[in-house]
């Protein structure tokens, strides 16, 4: 994950030799960059970042803005059975818990943290900054996208499928 984008605003075009090694298994690699001057925006970092990327990794990555098939969030019917009850933050939303919630967060932060969908899930609505909780069942993937949208719209969520412009990044080696 690169900070400020969920993995499914990440595109990889590259050949398989950079991901797989030798017997067929997945390389993963962790790439952190510091800097001892303040850079603030990503106009001043991407030309660094596009050599570095290069020379390390032999990629490049692109940022675009681009028009993509996103779950769009319009409206919540019962909003406010969804309220937050709980004073802190917690959340518990891997596949083997028996117990997977979501309590205290505000709306778009709930979506961030079930935003590992394949598709980006996106929040028109007017709760974003709204608190809630959100119990899922233990049986549910929520990382399977048509099981979670389809609980979120038995829990009152009106959620649609439309094309919107987003920042995404392109990494390829070609």
């Amino acid at each position: 994950m690169l900070k400020g984008f969920e993995d499914n605003q990440i595109y990889y075009d590259i050949d398989t030799s950079l991901i797989l090694n030798e017997d067929g298994k997945e390389q993963k690699y962790c790439y952190e960059v510091r800097f001892n001057t303040p850079y603030t925006t990503s106009k001043n970092l991407e030309p660094i970042l596009q050599v570095d990327l290069k020379r390390s990794f032999g990629v490049e990555a692109h940022l675009y803005k681009e028009e993509v098939l996103c779950f769009i969030i319009k409206d919540i019917k019962n909003i406010d059975s969804l309220r937050s009850r709980h004073q802190g933050t917690s959340s518990s939303l891997n596949k083997t818990n028996k117990e997977k919630f979501i309590y205290g967060h505000s709306l778009n932060r709930t979506l961030g943290l079930l935003n590992r969908l394949t598709i980006p899930l996106i929040n028109e609505s007017a709760y974003g900054d709204r608190k809630v909780d959100i119990v899922f069942p233990a049986d549910l993937n929520v990382r399977e996208p048509n099981a979670l949208i389809e609980y979120l719209r038995e829990i009152g969520f009106e959620i649609e499928k439309e094309r919107r412009l987003i920042k995404v990044i392109r990494v390829t080696n070609h």
